[in-house]
C-alpha cells in the first residue's frame, strides 16, 4: 500500500492535560516520561514511533503532511517513505492495530488519518 500521509486526529478521546497523559483506548501515553502503558504495564517503544504517535495527536485538529512528518520527527533528516511506513506500522502495532482493520491510523493515498477509539479520562 502506497502512503500519502496527510495525518489527522479524531477527538475520540481526552487528554488529561495536567499529567501529560494521553489515555487511547487501553493505551496511556505519557509524554513526560516517554512511556506508553497497557493495563499497566509499560510497552517498549521506538523512540522515533513514540515521538509520530504524540506528534499526530498532538496535531489530530489538522491534516498533517508528510513531508511536515518529516520534517518534525525526523528532523528535516533525509529519510525514505519506506522509512515512514515502517513507522506507521510500528505504531498500528503498538495500538493493537493493522494496515486491514487500520481502525487507529487509517491511510489512503493522498492521507493518513489517526483515529482514536473513545476512552475514559485519566
Amino acid at each position: 500500500m502506497t502512503l500519502g500521509y496527510g495525518s489527522r486526529v479524531t477527538n475520540l478521546f481526552k487528554i488529561a492535560v495536567n499529567k501529560m497523559i494521553y489515555q487511547v483506548a487501553d493505551f496511556q501515553i505519557d509524554t513526560e516520561n516517554f512511556v506508553i502503558v497497557k493495563h499497566g504495564e509499560p510497552l517498549a517503544v521506538e523512540p522515533k514511533v513514540f515521538d509520530l504517535i504524540v506528534y499526530l495527536i498532538d496535531h489530530r485538529d489538522r491534516l498533517v503532511t508528510r513531508d511536515e512528518l518529516f520534517k518534525e520527527i525526523w528532523a528535516a533528516r533525509e529519510v525514505s517513505d519506506t522509512t515512514l511506513s515502517n513507522h506507521i506500522k510500528a505504531a498500528r502495532k503498538l495500538l493493537d492495530d493493522n494496515g486491514e482493520m487500520q481502525r487507529v491510523i487509517t491511510t489512503s493515498v493522498s492521507y493518513t488519518h489517526l483515529t482514536l477509539p473513545t476512552n475514559r479520562e485519566v
